[in-house]
């Protein structure tokens, strides 16, 4: 999978003014151009989102260097553009009009997806009123963003919070679910049952007592 960024930098190193621009594969596979930047001089940097010229998310992409009367250069490389994330591609151009180099320096930070989420239970026994907070494990274990939201199929049986804490209601059966930003996700079946009522103890009756105390002390 290509790296993913929501932005890419061009420095200008070169003897000519140049453009940050983008392109994008349409459906058909075809390099479609998407507008960029204003002039960028020499020794100046503009960093600039594919999103602020029409690219969607989600979309395959790659720099356009725009020179100004001169040869205009293309990234080999090719990224997947992610709205909302800082991750960057930097480019550097240099050279002349006609003999000009555009070099790919790195991506900074790196954005690792989140492609699985794990419970550390399937399935959870509860009485009213008692509580168990779920783990929930994000993988892979570097993976940017392990960010997760928690929800309950039934909010009249169990009820549960942000950290994964569930609380149970009223006796029924409720499915907590938990997903990650890209939508990976995990459930647990929790079963509510009421509390359990300690059977009462009968008095006996006086003469049943005296009767037992009588024929122990024979």
């Amino acid at each position: 999978m290509a790296d993913l960024i929501g932005f890419i930098s061009l420095k200008n190193d070169a003897l000519f003014v140049v453009r940050l621009e983008f392109e994008y594969l349409d459906r058909r596979g075809t390099w479609v151009h998407a507008g960029g930047t204003g002039d960028i001089t020499l020794g100046k940097t503009k960093k600039a989102s594919p999103g602020d010229y029409g690219v969607q998310d989600g979309s395959t992409v790659r720099l356009k260097a725009w020179v100004a009367g001169g040869s205009d250069k293309y990234s080999s490389e090719e990224f997947t553009y992610k709205t909302g994330i800082e991750s960057t591609a930097y480019y550097t151009i240099s050279g002349t009009t006609l003999i000009n180099n555009l070099k790919f320096d790195r991506v900074e930070p790196i954005y690792v997806l989140p492609t699985d989420v794990r419970l550390n239970k399937t399935s959870l026994p509860l009485k009213v009123g008692s509580s168990e907070t779920l783990i929930a494990t994000v993988a892979p274990p570097n993976a940017t963003n392990k960010s997760v939201t928690w929800t309950t199929s039934s909010v009249t049986v169990t009820r549960v919070e942000a950290s994964g804490k569930v609380t149970a209601l009223k006796e029924g059966t409720a499915t907590i679910t938990v997903t990650t930003v890209e939508g990976n996700n995990a459930r647990c079946t929790v079963t509510v049952t009421t509390v359990d009522v300690m059977p009462s103890i009968t008095e006996q009756p006086e003469n049943q007592k005296s009767k037992h105390v009588e024929e122990v002390a024979y």
